[in-house]
């Protein structure tokens, strides 16, 4: 569906809300049910259109290196993906169709997920909302909720589930990672629970605080907790909003921080990869201080030794940083990363190497700015994430291909009938979305189209910029739609 977009005054704002705003001819009834709106068609079952936030991925390997399951955390459920089918479907039943913040699979096959799920988990019925750490073991089919109980220490209850994680060689070794735990209290903090009994307890005494049950690991309160991934020997390595990435070996005491890069400039760590063998490698998305490889000499945090493989890009204009780091499974020295400006005014890019980062080449993208948050790679090529558009998959050549079909966790922020259709009542009228389908960018971008009878589209994006959050949306005309995006700018699109 193509528009041609230009710039008009902040001034005509009223008009647009105007436009945005359906005029009834006749009254409605207060609706007693819902259905998918608009209509099913021949490549859509009814519904809003495909994409979203991905929040976290699970992905497991056969034999040969490629994908055979893969799982998605979304903000709008868990979703599991069909390689066979290239299609997306919701995963099972027990766990709530909201935002879930994180996803882990055994490596081992067995069926065994771990996911959490971001909403007020309490041992008060009237306080609860579902939220907490849910447990499957029939690949996704079933699950069940861990009791809020068994994470209550000191009188506090965790607020915010954000990570999980589950022992690739153990499926009774598990973590859990909260947020701001005890949140309208003065003692906030971030904690990692661990579980070695297939999550049954989750406290250990803390010899510190008189014996008192307690998380095996607490981190200060900002530190925000992303992302936790454990190795084959029960080693723990996670990372949250800080220049530091750590490590904690089971049974130990406490954790260690593995490396901290450069304090000085907001390097935070955007991401790492995990590579087994011997030695043990890791490869960290280190923002603007590039990207990093480490390899464990030893038991000792000191015995690891740090190269930087790749500055983080330059531009013109903007800052752009590592954002998220994959290595083929196959072949340690194939690896992807890419890079993303969070100020969005450079391209975004994402790299390709097959000799371990000292040649690269650009790969493709669908858009000029994506955010993309997490690449996984297999044998047969890749996958990468944007942080609101869901998934897109690059074979070992060529570019990156919307891979988003069944994915329904995007984020409409507003929409609106052309005036010249028939019954928008049944689906006989053309509409028009901001966010959600194929967006980019920090917020929720671009404009989709629903065409009657055929489906889903995406509008051009040429004279915006598509990684801004759109936000309103409404007709002038048959052919003149007005869009409003952030930065304080209004558009007009003409077909």
């Amino acid at each position: 569906m193509h528009f041609r977009w230009e710039i008009k005054s902040a001034l005509i704002a009223v008009a647009l809300m105007a436009a945005a705003t359906p005029l009834f001819s006749e009254a409605y009834a207060v609706p007693t049910t819902w259905a998918k709106y608009p209509p099913a068609v021949a490549n859509h079952p009814g519904g809003g259109p495909w994409g979203g936030h991905i929040l976290d991925f699970a992905t497991e390997y056969d034999a040969t290196g490629n994908i055979k399951r893969m799982y998605a955390a979304t903000k709008g459920g868990l979703y599991k993906f069909d390689i066979f089918q290239n299609h997306w479907y919701e995963s099972g039943s027990g766990i709530p169709s909201s935002k879930l913040t994180s996803v882990d699979v055994c490596q081992q096959s067995t069926g065994n997920l771990i996911a959490s799920v971001s909403a007020p988990a309490s041992v008060d019925p009237l306080q609860d909302g579902g939220g907490g750490v849910y447990l499957s073991g029939d690949y996704g089919g079933t699950w069940t909720r861990i009791d809020p109980a068994k994470f209550v220490n000191n009188y506090k209850t965790p607020f915010n589930f954000i990570s999980v994680a589950i022992d690739p060689a153990d499926t009774a070794h598990l973590f859990a990672a909260a947020n701001d735990e005890d949140k309208y209290g003065s003692t906030e903090r971030d904690i990692i629970f661990e579980s070695t009994d297939g999550g049954n307890t989750w406290l250990v005494p803390d010899p510190t605080n008189g014996g008192a049950l307690s998380p095996k690991i607490e981190m200060a309160n900002d530190f925000n907790t992303q992302k936790m991934q454990v190795a084959t020997d029960g080693t723990l390595y996670y990372h949250g909003q800080s220049p530091t990435i750590y490590r904690y070996r089971k049974n130990a005491s406490i954790a260690e921080a593995l490396k901290s890069f450069s304090l000085t400039d907001p390097c935070n760590v955007n991401d790492f990869a995990l590579v087994e063998g011997s030695p043990r490698k890791l490869l960290v998305a280190a923002g603007l201080c590039g990207l990093w490889q480490g390899v464990e000499n030893g038991p000792l945090v000191s015995d690891w030794s740090w190269t930087k493989i790749k500055d983080a890009p330059t531009a013109a204009d903007g800052a752009p940083e590592i954002s998220a780091v994959a290595v083929d499974p196959t072949n340690q020295s194939h690896i992807f990363y890419s890079a993303y400006d969070f100020y969005r005014m450079g391209a975004s890019e994402v790299f390709e190497s097959a000799d371990g980062g000292l040649n690269v080449q650009s790969l493709s993208l669908p858009e000029r700015q994506m955010n993309i948050t997490h690449i996984i790679a297999d044998a047969g090529g890749s996958y990468i994430a944007e942080y609101n558009s869901g998934l897109f998959r690059r074979g070992l050549s060529g570019g990156y291909q919307y891979s988003g079909a069944g994915l329904c966790a995007h984020e409409v922020n507003q929409f609106d009938f052309n005036p010249s259709g028939s019954n928008s009542g049944t689906g006989g009228n053309e509409i028009a979305v901001t966010g959600g389908n194929l967006s980019s960018g920090n917020g929720n971008g671009g404009v989709s189209i629903w065409t009657p009878s055929v489906g889903w589209s995406r509008a051009a994006d040429t004279g915006y910029d598509p990684g801004s959050a759109t936000r309103m949306i409404g007709y002038a005309t048959a052919n003149k739609l007005w869009l409003s995006v952030e930065g304080f700018n209004i558009f007009s699109g003409a077909r």
